[in-house]
């Protein structure tokens, strides 16, 4: 009975840390994508209305936040800004 509580608990630790690799490679995967907007010339940032900055920026967090969701609230806050100006 104790082995077979301890094989059980073994197996939920490797299920854990297998969920907990998957779960960063996703991480991982989407910043790569997100990173990608690098690679576009500052005129169409401009066009999608993000600044090269904001997307270093975003892209330099660390993998855990959302460097979208980052870089969209701050561009936000900048385009407002302008508007009042």
């Amino acid at each position: 009975m104790i082995a077979m509580d301890i094989a059980l608990a073994r197996g939920r630790h490797r299920d854990s840390i297998a969920k907990s690799i998957g779960a960063w490679i996703s991480l991982w995967r989407t910043r790569r994508r997100f990173n990608r907007l690098l690679d576009l010339d500052d005129r169409m940032l401009d066009d999608i209305g993000v600044t090269r900055a904001e997307v270093l920026r975003a892209s330099r967090l660390p993998l855990r936040v959302s460097a979208g969701r980052e870089m969209r609230i701050v561009s936000e806050r900048r385009r407002a800004k302008e508007r009042w100006q």
